[in-house]
This record gives C-alpha cells, structure tokens and sequence, in this order.
C-alpha cells in the first residue's frame, strides 16, 4: 500500500512536470497538464522529438532514472535514463519506448530507480487444480484459469471469456516460445505446470538475443538506430538483413540494400517459418527473432545429381591391309602408292573366353506380409487457393476441418464441414496491398482425432 501510493504520487508530480514545462517552453511545445496519454502513436528512440518524448522524460525524472532537461529531444541522456528503466523493471532492454515499456511507465506500479523492491511475485502452482490437458474448443472453469494466469503473466489480452479459441491458443504458444517449451498451443501437463509454477518468464521480460553463430557473421544493427524496415526502404541495415536472410536460406539475390519485392518475399517465408505476424515488415519481433539462435532456418533443397549421359563405343576403322610393293603377303586393298617395303600388320588371334559356370538358382525368400494401414488414421488435406477461395480435397473418415487464415494484419480461423472458404474481405484487401496469405488445415474426427497439418501460401501475382 505503501508503495502504490508512492507511485501514485510520483505520477502526480510527473503531471505537474509537464504543465510547468509546457508553459516554459510556450505555446510551440505545448504538452497536456490534465492527463497522460494511455498509449504511444509511435515508438520513440534515440532522434525522436516532440510532446510524448517530453513526456516520457517527464516520468522518467519522477521515477529517478533522468536527471536532464525535459527539452522533448530523445538524445543519448534519455536513452540511458530509458535502459536503467527497462533492466530494473525487468523489460528488453534496448533503449527504445514501445508499447510494453509504455504501459509499465504508467502504470503505476513501475519500480524507481531508488527502490529496492523485486517484481511482483507470481502465482504458486496450488492455484491451479483443474483438468491437466486443454485444447482449441474447450470450455469452463479451468479455461477461465488459465486465461487469468496467461493475462497475470503478459501474454493474453482478451476476455476472460471461459472459452479457448484463437486468442488463447496464441497466448499459449507464445508462451510456450519464450518458455522454451513445444510452441503447440495446447495447454498440457508441461505447459501447465510450468505456467503456474511461480518460475513462469512473462512476456515482457528481458530474454538474452543470441547471434547465430557462422563462419562469418554479420553484426547486427544496434538498437540505438533500429527502425521498422518495409517495402521501397533503403540503407546499411537493409543490407544487414538481406544479408542474415541469405544465410538462412531465404534470399538469394544482390544484397543491395534495396527493401526490393524479394526482400519483402524473404521476410514473409521468413515469418511464416518462424510463426509471426506475415506482414511482410521487419518489425523489433522478426528482427529480434531473425537474428537470435532460434531462428528456424528455410527447408534445404535437395541437390540433383546430373545424369551422367552414357558412353558410346568408338569403333576405330579397321586397317584395310598393307600397301602394294611390300613384302609378299602383304594384305590386298591397302592405299595405292604406299610405300614399299610396309610389313603387313597381322592382328593376334583373340582368346576363346572360359566358359562361365552358371549360377546356382537362389532360393526365393519367404513373402512378408505387408502391415494392414491404419484405417482410422486421417491424412492431411491438401489445400489450394485461387486468389479468392480456398479448396481443400474431403479426407475420408473427416467430419471437420479447422483452417487458420492469415494475411498482414488480418487474422481469421473457422472450424467447418465444407471443403472450401471464402476469403474475407479484409484478407483479400491485404492480399490486393501487396500482403502474403498463408494458411493452416487439418482434418478433423469427432472424437477428437486430427491430421496431420498442411501448410500452404497464396501471393497476389
């Protein structure tokens, strides 16, 4: 309680802050006095200028992290004041004010640069004692659980609904991902576990990027001047990513630092593979991922063999025989005018080759018998897309089959009995602006049992 109201006091300040400074530097540098604002428009790093830049300094002072002048110009003071913050609130640090360093900065519960309390500790395994499997389509008490525990801990922002279904499935793989656990997105005994343990990593803590490690590798840009990277952008640290995509198997053309139409097809096979958002955009997240040691690289190629063409027997003339006016003897038919005294060539006689003995008959091994497939095993549907709708082949022994959509920014998935979906509009308005659609599908059993998952991707030519 003590602390809240600390906090709360240090917003309060940091209020007054922004009023004063406001009025200080005139009309042209106006900031609000009345409110913080909930969320960011952009995300400021080291060169940013304007309101919200004062107003995070603003904060920061409160907090006791920056000491400069609120001037609302992001430089290098800022910058560290911002690192210092995100290491002792247990954030990335990268010196860059996101969404996530955002909201911790307002939130009241932020941790000052004098104080000496730990993160907030969380829940104990005890507080979970419900079903050890949930799965896409469950219901109940137990979801709700988990729900909670995924919200507590950073990685579900939806309702808490009861209902496991596309949002919650998501939170679950992403917290398995940063958890080091199989990124499946059901709920098992592991994932539970592990989720209400009180050892849980939340989503917004600080996990250390490992470079992948290559014979040479390429140094990664520095966070002090990331940007989002996209299509028609140019520079070094274009160059740098063409570069970590080439070694992962993605792009194969100039490194030019050009974000050219097969740098942005890279960055979505990339995305795809590496289940992100495919957007076609080298966001803090891909880039981040691009570069760590659990990048998953591109599907190698087989190398063809070349066929070897076959060897044609050359047959060298035969010899017509000596020339005339040699010796007597000498083979008729030679070339006329030869000259006199050739001796005739006469080829040895070839040995008669040794008959071979005929191999003894082997005896015919036993016939095996072939194992009976499964008959209630289901196959994979193998999905194609127009453009317009998706098509898939009925599986047999399939009642159901669920189909993950995803095109830029719009996400849709259906669980159905037809063998085909119309894309919804806002997915068609993605692909028609340049973005990939990929999709996911699998057959499905009433019981329960699924197929295998077929994969596939569809870009607007």
């Amino acid at each position: 309680m003590h602390h809240n109201i600390k906090r709360l006091g240090a917003l309060l300040i940091a209020l007054a802050l922004i009023a004063g400074s406001a009025i200080y530097a005139g009309a042209a540098h106006t900031a609000s006095a009345s409110s913080v604002p909930v969320s960011l428009t952009r995300t400021l790093y080291q060169g940013s200028k304007g309101d919200d830049v004062r107003i995070v300094q603003t904060i920061l002072k409160s907090l006791g992290y920056y000491t400069g002048a609120i001037d609302g110009d992001y430089g290098k003071n800022t910058k560290a004041a911002v690192e210092s913050f995100q290491r002792r609130n247990s954030l990335y640090v990268d010196g860059v004010v996101g969404p996530s360093t955002y909201r911790k900065l307002i939130s009241g519960t932020a941790i000052t640069a004098s104080s000496s309390s730990a993160p907030p500790a969380q829940s104990s395994s005890t507080s979970y004692a419900g079903r050890t499997y949930l799965q896409y389509g469950d219901t109940g008490p137990d979801v709700l659980s988990l729900q909670t525990q995924l919200k507590y801990l950073g990685y579900y922002s939806g309702p808490l609904s009861s209902n496991f279904l596309s949002q919650t499935r998501a939170a679950v793989i992403e917290f398995q991902r940063r958890n080091g656990l199989t990124a499946d997105g059901l709920a098992g005994r592991i994932t539970l576990g592990v989720l209400f343990s009180g050892k849980a990593i939340p989503a917004n803590s600080y996990i250390p990027v490992v470079p992948i490690v290559t014979p040479k590798p390429t140094q990664a840009p520095s966070s002090s001047a990331f940007r989002n990277m996209k299509y028609g952008m140019t520079g070094n640290d274009v160059a740098q990513v063409q570069a970590q995509l080439q070694r992962l198997g993605y792009y194969s053309s100039t490194i030019n630092g050009k974000f050219d139409s097969a740098t942005r097809n890279a960055v979505y096979a990339f995305q795809a593979n590496n289940w992100l958002v495919v957007d076609g955009i080298v966001g803090p997240q891909t880039y981040a991922r691009m570069f760590s040691n659990s990048a998953v690289p591109a599907a190698p190629t087989r190398p063809t063999t070349p066929t070897r063409a076959p060897v044609q027997p050359t047959n060298r003339p035969n010899n017509p025989g000596g020339n005339p006016g040699g010796y007597p003897g000498g083979n008729p038919g030679g070339n006329p005018g030869g000259r006199p005294g050739d001796i005739p060539v006469v080829p040895r006689p070839t040995a008669t080759p040794k008959p071979t003995a005929t191999p003894k008959p082997t005896a015919t091994p036993e016939a095996t018998a072939t194992p009976a497939p499964e008959s209630d095993a289901l196959t994979a549907p193998s999905a194609t897309c127009d453009g317009s709708v998706i098509r898939w082949n009925a599986v047999s022994g399939a009642s159901l089959y669920y189909l993950e959509v995803r095109a830029g920014s719009a996400y849709h998935d259906t669980l159905t009995s037809d063998t085909s979906y119309p894309l919804p509009a806002d997915i068609i308005d993605e692909l028609n602006n340049g973005a990939m659609l990929n999709w996911s599908i699998d057959a499905r059993k009433l019981d329960g049992q699924r197929s295998p998952t077929s994969i596939g991707i569809h870009i607007k030519k």
